[in-house]
């Protein structure tokens, strides 16, 4: 998809389950559209105005199926850094999965996280982890080994359908904490 923001292409062949840097954006309201690549914003099948506020970062996603309408959640992120830690933060972005739950060595860092919502940010120590993902609607468990960087946060989105297409997978994203808001 190609996005736009006030009319003007901000991202071009956006594809699905891609996270982007962030992207600096004036503080106030803003009409954003996606549109299939180069459709134009005439064709958009997502048109919503979102207001951004001063100081802090947003995700943004699309969130939906084409039965259910598709529709765009803000988030707001925490990047704070966490002093010689790592932060953690699980989106659930999958309409059907259920809530999600990870835990990492028999500990549990996020339980019950239900459809379009997010953690709480976990501030964990540095290192290498296995982290097992659950969904309440399906047994097998997904492993996700990764390396947890100290003064990062690192975001992990369930997007996509168990029963369907396109098929349920974790993105993960990971930015340097920032000592305050830009």
């Amino acid at each position: 998809a190609d996005v736009f923001v006030d009319g003007v292409k901000l991202l071009s062949s956006f594809q699905f389950g891609a996270v982007t840097g962030y992207v600096r954006v004036p503080t106030g309201p803003h009409l954003i559209q996606i549109a299939a690549i180069g459709k134009g914003p005439g064709a958009a099948i997502i048109t919503q105005t979102l207001s951004v506020g001063a100081g802090g970062p947003y995700t943004i996603a699309a969130m939906g199926t084409k039965a259910t309408k598709l529709t765009l959640q803000v988030f707001t992120d925490n990047n704070l850094v966490a002093s010689g830690k790592a932060k953690l933060c699980v989106y659930n972005l999958s309409p059907d999965a259920g809530t999600l739950t990870v835990t990492t060595g028999g500990e549990k860092l996020i339980s019950g996280l239900p459809y379009q919502q997010t953690s709480a940010y976990e501030a964990i120590s540095a290192g290498s982890y296995t982290l097992n993902v659950a969904t309440s609607q399906v047994n097998p468990t997904i492993q996700w080994p990764t390396t947890l960087q100290a003064n990062t946060v690192t975001s992990i989105f369930s997007v996509g359908l168990l029963n369907g297409s396109p098929k349920f997978q974790l993105v993960t994203a990971q930015v340097p904490g920032t000592p305050n808001w830009p």
